[in-house]
């Protein structure tokens, strides 16, 4: 993953539009501490999209090892091709919820090229596909 501060100047394609994304969705804020972009590609070979990604909480990786929970405001994806690759669902589930709690709401996105899906960072989300663990 990469990270990229929302008063970076873009230095690739890449960071440009997640820079795009990150204006689109938060308003500029002088008093904010950090504001910026954390972003990623997975790229697939055609027919390599149904291994799915488990499912997950974004945090920030280096707090969570010290035993602190720090989540994004606002989780995004964007898809750059159709096709038959799996859907993202996300399940309005925190890492807080009590465990074992019911999930009462979700939302299965399929791919679509240029689709946006934007939703609260906290909550648990992937992409099931065939032998993706707890869908057995």
């Amino acid at each position: 993953t990469f990270w990229l501060d929302a008063t970076a100047a873009p230095r690739s394609l890449a960071e440009a539009v997640a820079l795009q994304v990150l204006s689109h969705h938060a308003a500029p804020s002088a008093g904010r501490v950090a504001c910026g972009a954390e972003w990623w590609v997975q790229a697939l070979a055609p027919g390599e999209g149904s291994g799915g990604l488990t499912f997950h909480y974004d945090k920030d990786e280096a707090l969570a090892e010290a035993g602190l929970g720090c989540w994004p405001a606002l989780a995004t994806v964007t898809y750059l091709t159709s096709g038959s690759q799996c859907p993202t669902v996300v399940l309005a589930a925190t890492a807080a919820d009590p465990e074992g709690q019911p999930v009462q709401e979700g939302v299965v996105s399929f791919p679509e090229a240029g689709k946006h899906l934007a939703f609260d960072g906290r909550y648990l989300h992937g992409v099931p596909g065939p032998g993706t663990p707890g869908l057995d």
